[in-house]
């Protein structure tokens, strides 16, 4: 399943999670809007060291080390390969300055 799907998915899952119903705004609950898109079991954001041993952990064995900038670099590397703007990949990789170059020149 593509990014965006799986992005959808969890969304409303986690609207329906906080007692609304993901076809009718008016039914979501205030906190819908801050509570994080993918909490860890308290419920709370995950911290970022918990994030990329996830990631490790699900690694396929032999892959190099995984570390908390490579969804951001990947992900601006995908996306410029499939041609899109770059002021759409720095706003995505919340990218303010040139950097985001380093990325995406190949």
């Amino acid at each position: 399943m593509c990014a965006p799907h799986v992005l959808r998915r969890q969304l409303r899952k986690r609207i329906e999670e906080l007692g609304g119903d993901p076809r009718d705004r008016s039914t979501w609950p205030r906190k819908v809007l801050t509570a994080p898109l993918f909490p860890n079991f308290a419920g709370e954001v995950p911290s970022k060291r918990k994030v990329v041993e996830g990631w490790q952990g699900i690694a396929p064995d032999g892959y190099e080390k995984l570390g908390g900038h490579t969804p951001r670099r990947s992900g601006a590397k995908r996306r410029a390969r499939e041609g899109w703007a770059l002021n759409v990949i720095m706003l995505l990789g919340r990218w303010a300055s040139s950097a985001v170059l380093a990325y995406v020149e190949e």
